[in-house]
């Protein structure tokens, strides 16, 4: 068995680490000092809390997805955090192009529905195909 030696974090590791506990400290503070007071002020038991909670949290969501409806999918930028170097680059520019008249929301609906449609498309092709058409390493 080999043991790896532990290695130093980098300089930029250590920054993120030191970032990520600050917004906890952040967080924690707003939720102790401001957050819960107003929650606390604003309910009349747990559950009208809870509720509270529930619709707030709602309401964030809607509210996004109204503004994904109006944003345009170009907006997102998104072959700009593309490898150029990939053998397919070309390709996915091409594949993002698809939906420069879309809006977000749209967009994201047509992706999300065309992986679920792979999905049920390999579940059919799976309970036709017989076991032994499948490739073994442990066979060869």
């Amino acid at each position: 068995m080999k043991l790896h030696k532990k290695q130093n974090p980098t300089k930029e590791q250590l920054t993120n680490d030191i970032k990520r506990m600050q917004d906890v400290k952040n967080k924690r503070a707003f939720v102790k000092n401001s957050f819960f007071p107003a929650l606390v002020k604003a309910s009349d038991s747990v559950d009208d809390a809870k509720f509270f909670l529930g619709s707030f949290s709602n309401l964030i969501m809607e509210s996004f997805l109204a503004e994904m409806k109006t944003k345009n999918f170009m907006e997102l930028k998104l072959h700009e955090k593309l490898d150029k170097k990939h053998p397919k680059y070309k390709e996915m520019i091409d594949l993002l192009g698809l939906f420069s008249s879309e809006n977000v929301y749209d967009s994201r609906e047509l992706v999300e529905g065309m992986k679920q449609e792979i999905e049920m498309m390999i579940t059919d092709e799976f309970k036709k195909r017989k076991l032994d058409s499948l490739t073994t390493n442990f066979l060869e």
